[in-house]
């Protein structure tokens, strides 16, 4: 199992993200002990996130906008799930599947 971000959170509530770019940046490239630096003090906190009901167009706008690969989804104020760029590219990926092969199924005649 690979895992790029993880989510800080209180009772539910988002507080912030630890990433694999936080890691590098914030305590590698910083030259701090990972094994003394406390996640609170490297992590992302402003953190952006989407609701069950968000478009995918949308979170993929998000994430190209904010250069982020990991978005929370959030429901009533806590944390549900978490979407990532390979979810989106994955589903991106189908749909596109799926209507390249009504257009074929369309050109060779089979909806007559």
């Amino acid at each position: 199992m690979h895992i790029g971000a993880l989510l800080v959170c209180n009772a539910g509530v988002p507080l912030g993200i630890f990433s694999e770019r936080d890691l590098m940046r914030r305590v590698i490239l910083a030259r701090k002990d990972p094994m003394t630096t406390l996640v609170e003090h490297v992590m992302t906190t402003d953190v952006v996130c989407v609701t069950p009901t968000t478009r995918a167009r949308e979170a993929m706008a998000i994430m190209t906008n904010r250069r982020c690969r990991h978005l929370p989804v959030v429901e009533g104020g806590h944390v549900t799930g978490v979407l990532s760029i390979g979810d989106l590219v994955r589903g991106a990926s189908h749909d596109q599947a799926f209507e390249i092969q009504l257009l074929t199924d369309y050109v060779r005649g089979a909806y007559r």
